[in-house]
């Protein structure tokens, strides 16, 4: 009897890691379905940008770029890192056999739906390997982003659904709405940091947001902010204190970072930011431009752009939706994001360029998913996971 007890006991627990498994199995293949459509549409929408003389790839890979695009380095460091890895004689040879195959110059380069440059970009041996490295990050931040997401989910909701593993599917597949003429290459990378980060802050591990805040700057010089962004829930995480050192010392090493790459591009064209508050007066003074369309996703397929009336309503129901009952550190942060992003967003953003919005993404992630999460009853439950 023992014996077959113990018997039931291991089928019962093979059954569940086999379960367990086929879900992650699962998982996985969804999550990689929906990097790769979203990746997709970004490449079809304006690839890399190339053939521009102010931020095309050529240029972002020299790091002759204007400013303040030229700042954002992260990802044109690595593409150089990857093919200096493979000696200048070898690249030909070396993109015929591993690269070719896939048809990224066939597909995307310099066939962007919104390409404007006609400047044409040299693809060479070279050139190839740090396009498809490239292409290969945004697809790498999509998968990380997604898995954040997930685990970002427990925090927003207690509620137990064996459907949770998969609603960060529905964040990333309605990025594309947030284009305006198609996004930059960094947006992808900075949501995975966004993401990474807010986790790392929630769990307390500081060691790893120590190393991964520069790389964050290095993508993006906005993100010298995300210390003052996600400062109330390091607060809550420990002593003030040590919290206050903590922001302190981050703040430093980021601003660091910015200001290491801002002297050494100081002598590149443009400006350390772009004042846009006329145009964008004119712009959300017109009625009509809460009322535009784009078909980023399949021709005469038309969805809600910008901030589109009625993408502004289903959002604001869904974030607001006893908004009493949400967990606190997720309204903090939405509100603390609306203070930072909307000004920077006013001031030096085009238009109705959402992707810019990037801060406020993660906090109207969390209270919409709480908002998905309740139960049937409509009644969101108070026992939530604090940070």
């Amino acid at each position: 009897m023992i014996q077959k007890s113990l018997y039931m006991k291991f089928q019962n627990h093979r059954c569940f890691l086999s379960l367990l498994l086929s879900r992650e199995a699962f998982a996985l293949l969804l999550y990689m379905a929906v990097s790769a459509s979203v990746l997709n549409t970004f490449m079809q929408t304006v690839s890399f940008r190339e053939g521009s003389t102010e931020f095309g790839f050529s240029k972002m890979l020299e790091g002759s770029a204007d400013r303040p695009y030229v700042f954002r380095r992260l990802v044109p460091i690595i593409a150089n890192y990857t093919a200096s890895l493979v000696s200048p004689e070898k690249q030909p040879a070396f993109v015929e056999r591993y690269l070719d195959r896939y048809h990224l110059k066939q597909l995307y380069f310099e066939k962007g739906k919104f390409r404007q440059h006609q400047t044409i970009e040299a693809w060479s041996p070279e050139y190839s390997i740090k396009y498809h490295t490239a292409y290969f990050i945004l697809f790498l931040s999509l998968i990380g982003t997604l898995y954040c997401l997930r685990a970002l989910i427990p925090f927003a909701s207690s509620n137990e659904n064996p459907l949770t593993p998969f609603v960060p599917v529905i964040f990333i597949l309605l990025l594309p709405l947030s284009f305006m003429l198609g996004n930059y290459y960094y947006d992808f990378v900075e949501l995975f940091f966004l993401s990474l980060l807010l986790l790392t802050a929630i769990k307390g591990y500081y060691a790893w947001w120590l190393l991964f805040l520069p790389l964050a700057v290095l993508n993006k010089e906005s993100n010298i902010l995300v210390p003052f962004l996600y400062a109330a829930i390091m607060i809550g995480n420990s002593s003030k204190w040590r919290s206050r050192l903590f922001i302190g010392v981050s703040f430093t090493v980021s601003v660091g970072v910015y200001l290491f790459i801002k002297q050494k591009y100081s002598q590149n064209p443009g400006g350390t930011v772009m004042w846009k508050l006329g145009e964008n007066i004119d712009f959300w003074l017109t009625p009509g431009n809460y009322f535009l369309w784009q078909d980023f996703y399949a021709p005469m397929i038309l969805f809600p752009r910008g901030l589109n009336i009625i993408l502004v309503a289903v959002l604001t129901s869904l974030l607001f939706w006893q908004w009493g009952k949400k967990p606190l550190f997720a309204k903090r942060l939405f509100v603390v994001a609306m203070l930072i992003n909307i000004p920077l967003f006013i001031l030096f953003c085009w238009q109705d360029e959402m992707r810019n919005l990037s801060f406020l993404f993660l906090p109207v992630y969390l209270l919409i998913v709480n908002t998905l999460l309740a139960p049937e009853s409509g009644r969101i439950s108070t026992h939530y996971h604090q940070p």
